[in-house]
């Protein structure tokens, strides 16, 4: 039935003028001086490219704190 509705619709992604475009361009970079220091400027773009920014560390402690606790039930 989605697929049937989607179809019948025909769904297109919209057309974006060069001036629109620009106007999006200088708000992203607006928004991307607006990160917290140290923090990704853009952290959906930085987890596609495998970065974590300042998570990064948060999730090394839990994967530290983990193994240790693993470890002690082993010994």
């Amino acid at each position: 039935m989605l697929v049937h509705t989607l179809v019948a619709i025909d769904p297109r992604y919209p057309t974006v003028s060069d001036e629109v475009r620009a106007g999006l361009a200088d708000a992203r970079r607006e928004l991307e001086r607006e990160a917290p220091k140290g923090a990704a400027a853009d952290p959906y773009l930085a987890a596609q490219n495998g970065h974590h920014g300042h998570h990064a560390k948060a999730s090394k402690k839990k994967g530290k704190r983990k193994k240790a606790k693993k470890e002690k039930a082993h010994a």
